[in-house]
């Protein structure tokens, strides 16, 4: 409500705001300053708000390629050479400082298994309990004509029968029972001739060693009177 403008009217106090802004009463979009040379009257819009008036358009062939590759970082040194205690050698991931690097050495080909002592490798020797075994349940084998020498610790070599012999596991042999480690018995014969024998790697039961033969050959040379 507008004051009374004659003098001495009673002016009326202003109504209070309530701090929200007062509606526009010309609504629409707002005149704004456009490009340059444009008036200020111009409403002009701007497709790209984060370009400035000045910016030139960027070139196609002037835009920046791919990122190239940062290097990665050297490795630290090898904290047990500084110290004098790594065991790897020129194997070792980290760098020497100080150390030529030196070629690892390349490893030595496999020997070839199908031939008996490659490359100085002996073939392997068949156990003394399997050889034991063969004889003892071999039906063209007579187990009393084979006899077992084996290393006393107090007397030294000794031949007793083979069926003198336990057959079960050491633990289970008692007083009386004839249990000899297997490691302890250093030959074996059948009806006199050496079938088994470990320091001449002798293996006449089953070829091993050395190939001298098989327990049928040993037959065969006994049946025709043949001893050692």
């Amino acid at each position: 409500m507008d004051p009374d403008p004659r003098p001495g009217a009673p002016q009326s106090e202003p109504e209070p705001r309530s701090g929200l802004a007062e509606p526009d009463p010309n609504p629409g979009p707002k005149p704004r300053l456009g490009a340059a040379g444009a008036g200020p009257g111009s409403v002009e819009a701007d497709s790209e708000p984060n370009r400035g008036p000045e910016d030139p358009d960027p070139d196609p062939d002037q835009r920046p390629g791919p990122a190239e590759p940062v290097p990665a970082p050297a490795p630290a040194p090898c904290r047990w050479f500084l110290e004098g205690r790594c065991r790897f050698g020129p194997r070792c991931r980290h760098p020497h400082p100080g150390q030529s690097p030196s070629a690892v050495p390349e490893p030595k080909p496999e020997p070839n298994r199908e031939e008996p002592g490659a490359a100085g490798k002996k073939p392997p020797l068949r156990r003394a309990a399997a050889v034991v075994s063969r004889l003892r349940w071999d039906p063209r084998v007579d187990p009393e004509a084979a006899t077992v020498e084996y290393r006393d610790r107090f007397v030294g070599v000794v031949e007793r029968p083979l069926p003198e012999f336990f057959t079960g596991p050491l633990c289970d042999a008692g007083p009386a029972d004839l249990a000899v480690p297997e490691h302890r018995i250093v030959r074996i014969r059948y009806r006199g001739c050496c079938v088994w024998d470990r320091e001449n790697r002798i293996d006449r039961v089953f070829g091993s060693g050395g190939g001298m033969g098989t327990m049928r050959e040993v037959l065969e040379e006994l049946g025709e009177g043949c001893g050692e």
